[in-house]
């Protein structure tokens, strides 16, 4: 029995895969002179090295520029400048991709031609908000890598999952002793 399950141990493990992958980025940047840049900040919480690829999509030009890799336990600074070609006041929603072995993705809205909240410090680093939320984080423990289309599992998950199942493995064990002694 004990083989048994020591062998759905072995399964469970195999089909998992650690990652930590944070996204840190603005989600509003003024763009008001000619070329402005802003950071993004990509966080590697996993005990591997990463190969990084960062895209970011717009209809103005754009460029990113970004390592090729990003080392264990450690955080790496993008910059991606923004050219204005841009007339009249608009605001235009885009997309930063940051790709490893996962996936993220994040929606930058950027503001044309606005001269509202800007940072009068250094006028070519035109950030509004910073944010780091969840939903832009894939901060899980496990992921099981071989589901397509399951891009993260939350920690709590598959801590109460593998608690729920040492339990009931302990029952039955418990259970299986009981009825053989009466």
């Amino acid at each position: 029995m004990y083989k048994q399950i020591l062998i759905l141990m072995v399964i469970i493990l195999s089909l998992t895969a650690s990652f930590a992958l944070a996204i840190n980025s603005p989600s509003t940047v003024y763009v008001n002179d000619k070329e402005v840049y802003f950071i993004v900040e990509v966080v590697n919480e996993s005990n591997t090295g990463q190969n990084l690829e960062v895209n970011y999509f717009a209809p103005v030009p754009t460029q990113v520029i970004a390592p090729g890799y990003i080392a264990p336990n450690s955080k790496t600074t993008v910059k991606i400048f923004v050219k204005n070609d841009v007339i009249i006041p608009v605001d235009i929603s885009t997309t930063l991709e940051v790709k490893t072995d996962k996936y993220l993705s994040k929606e930058i809205l950027l503001k044309f031609n606005q001269q509202e909240n800007t940072n009068q410090n250094n006028p070519q680093i035109i950030i509004v908000t910073q944010d780091s939320d969840i939903a832009n984080n894939a901060t899980g423990v496990f992921t099981l890598s071989l589901i397509q289309g399951v891009e993260q599992i939350s920690t709590e998950s598959i801590l109460l999952f593998l608690l729920i199942l040492v339990i009931i493995v302990l029952l039955v064990v418990f259970i299986v002793r009981l009825a053989k002694r009466v």
